[in-house]
């Protein structure tokens, strides 16, 4: 629970924006209304983008390139790879952070653990008086007498054991607190609802340039529990509580300053929808205008306009998938700025302590067109910006990435070309082309055909055309398919996730290994570019723990640690671990003299970890509670020598070694 008092005003859950028509010489908003519009202007090219992803994902062209298939009377068919290939993609990444059933982070203290002052000396104070009391204990035990110079003289002789107690108990310390900062998080993700957030930052990391969240917000949040009454029975208890809420931003909403590269390099403005009735909610609130919100109330009660961009209409037809404008949304738009402002400026704005009117200040400000509604300054310590953003393929030296979406661009269209071609030439070999001589036909044909059909002609031009001739289209179906298929797996090894057809495999299809060889490999560029999805988690989780290291009261969990992800990167990391330790163990398992080198004991506890990291846990404890033999360890020990470096072979019948192509393939590593 948090104090509420202790909670800034600043991090109270903030207004949205909403564009009325609201005047103001108010030099802040002028300011405030300059930078979005080059900020508009700065994201023309990436809406585009965006919209042009959303399109190829629901399955629809571009107006501009169905109206020129609609005038070539081109078929309108859209074959949805992007939104199959999108999906699998999220697949890959919800299985490892949702459903695999592991932790994918933790926090761990640092290295050097920081532990308070006051509890760093009580530690150092507990061993001195552990040392001291083993003095006394040798006093006692010898009946001698031991005086100050002589405690001093076995602190000194125990210095090092000494401070090696004292950093074993500050690591106990921290890594106990670790557990319960854990615990804690945990529960605050549970009710920031984070699964369900994560699965649509998920959707926008594969759709669009960049993915964003914004972590940590604090919210007024109803919560109910049941209480006893004074009569003894349960009652239900409502009551509103501030906590942690995590929300994702559609990147449509997100306006970065044009120039910047970062999060936190330049400006940021953020547009939101809220309704009336949770505008008013703010009234009263440390940190919100009321006049402000009074003044913007009043007027959308007289049916203010809105101020949209040119793609709204679009994106709001293609998110709810109706009809509607954004005209006919009954809800506000907030515009969020979050950027550094003149002192001079700020001085006009209530709440906001200014010192200096020529220093740059980083301030949180919300506004409806021509009235600022809140205005208070960012109390982050290191200047950052509660939003974290990450991207399928990262840009240097740019703000935006590239989605997964925009980098099958190309080939979607490709695909979608193939497929009208094989419709059209389809319909085109249904049946034949058939050309009517018109002067051999009898004035009372009308030139349909029909099956069984008899056609009145005439002798004239007899010698020169037949009356009606038919020429058949060749089917060319097979030879576009063949490129479609071409270009589908080209949309695959971008993404990484190449399918396998056993021609393209060769001979390492023939073994388990060497197809899983592959397999692994073949994946490593999506898991590569998802990796990059390990960043926000990791920011998130960070926020989080900043958080509740400044405003929350229970003191036995905070300490001096980091964040430590084990999501898709310690996935790859771990998956070619195992391939390489798969190696090693047919090596050894084949190569008695390698079995002889390092013993049964050891073999069977590299065969017992290889097991877990398979997640054979109960064949990893069989292995590991295995006894072997004596007589087995014994034979193992008095082996005939290897005479030079050869091995004896078992042959088969037809002379050649025994075993399958998997054994021969490391058969090598025995000659």
């Amino acid at each position: 629970m948090f104090d509420n008092d202790k909670v800034n005003s600043n991090n109270v859950y903030p207004s949205k924006y909403g564009n009325v028509s609201i005047k103001s010489d108010n030099n802040l908003i002028s300011e405030i209304d300059r930078r979005w519009q080059r900020a508009k202007r700065g994201k023309q090219r990436i809406e585009q983008v965006m919209l042009n992803s959303m399109r190829a994902i629901d399955g629809e062209y571009s107006p501009e390139k169905l109206a020129a298939l609609r005038s070539a009377n081109s078929p309108e068919i859209f074959r949805m790879l992007t939104a199959q290939k999108m999906r699998e993609l999220k697949i890959k990444i919800l299985e490892i952070y949702l459903f695999s059933g592991k932790d994918t982070w933790t926090l761990i203290p640092t290295p050097i653990p920081q532990l308070p002052s006051d509890i760093t000396e009580q530690i150092k104070a507990k061993a001195r008086e552990v040392t001291i009391n083993a003095a006394k204990l040798y006093q006692y035990q010898n009946n001698t007498n031991v005086n100050y110079d002589d405690y001093q003289q076995v602190l000194n002789d125990y210095e090092k054991e000494l401070n090696q107690l004292v950093e074993q108990k500050i690591n106990e310390i921290a890594k106990e607190a670790s557990i319960r900062m854990k615990t804690k998080i945990e529960d605050q993700l549970i009710d920031a609802n984070w699964k369900t957030v994560f699965k649509e930052v998920v959707d926008d990391f594969v759709k669009y340039p960049n993915a964003f969240v914004e972590c940590p917000r604090i919210v007024k949040k109803k919560t109910a529990s049941w209480v006893i009454n004074k009569d003894g029975k349960y009652d239900l208890s409502v009551a509103d509580r501030l906590c942690i809420n995590i929300r994702r931003i559609s990147p449509l909403d997100v306006y970065p300053e044009p120039d910047s590269n970062g999060i936190n390099n330049g400006y940021l403005f953020i547009k939101e929808k809220i309704t009336s009735e949770e505008l008013s909610d703010f009234i009263g609130v440390p940190g919100w205008n009321d006049e402000s919100i009074k003044r913007v109330l009043h007027v959308w009660s007289k049916g203010g306009n809105s101020e949209n961009n040119t793609i709204d209409n679009e994106r709001y037809r293609l998110e709810n998938k109706n009809d509607l404008s954004v005209s006919d949304s009954e809800k506000l738009e907030v515009l969020r700025y979050l950027g550094n402002i003149s002192g001079e400026l700020l001085l006009q704005q209530k709440d906001v302590d200014i010192t200096d009117t020529r220093k740059q200040y980083a301030v949180d400000v919300w506004s409806i067109s021509g009235e600022i509604v809140k205005a208070v300054l960012n109390t982050d310590r290191l200047g950052n910006k509660p939003i974290h953003t990450t991207s399928w393929e990262p840009q240097a030296g740019s703000f935006w990435g590239k989605g997964a979406a925009e980098l099958i661009a190309d080939i979607q269209e490709e695909c979608n070309t193939y497929k009208r071609t094989i419709i059209y030439n389809t319909n085109m070999a249904s049946g034949p082309q058939v050309e009517m001589n018109t002067d051999r036909l009898d004035p009372s044909e009308d030139g349909e055909i029909s099956p069984w059909g008899k056609y009145l002609v005439t002798s004239k031009q007899m010698i020169e055309a037949p009356a009606i001739r038919f020429t058949n289209v060749p089917l060319v179906v097979d030879q576009i398919s063949k490129l479609y298929d071409k270009a589908k797996n080209e949309a695959d090894e971008i993404l990484g996730i190449v399918s396998f057809p056993g021609a393209r495999l060769g001979r390492a299809a023939e073994t388990a290994s060497g197809m899983s060889i592959v397999m692994t490999d073949a994946a490593k560029g999506t898991k590569y570019s998802a990796a990059s999805i390990d960043g926000l988690v990791a920011g998130v989780i960070g926020s989080i723990y900043q958080h509740n290291m400044m405003y929350d009261e229970d003191e036995s969990i905070k300490g001096d640690m980091v964040a430590e992800i084990n999501g898709v990167g310690s996935v790859v990391t771990k998956e070619q671990l195992s391939v390489r330790r798969g190696e090693f163990l047919v090596q050894v398992l084949q190569n008695p003299l390698a079995v002889n080198i390092i013993g049964l004991e050891t073999t069977k506890k590299v065969l017992s970890e290889q097991a877990r990291t398979l997640d054979m846990k109960e064949i990893a404890d069989m292995i590991e509670g295995y006894q072997i033999p004596p007589q087995v360890q014994a034979g193992m020990l008095g082996q005939t020598p290897i005479q030079g470096n050869r091995t004896p072979r078992t042959l088969n019948v037809a002379g050649e070694p025994a075993g399958g192509a998997e054994s021969n393939l490391f058969s090598g590593a025995t000659k």
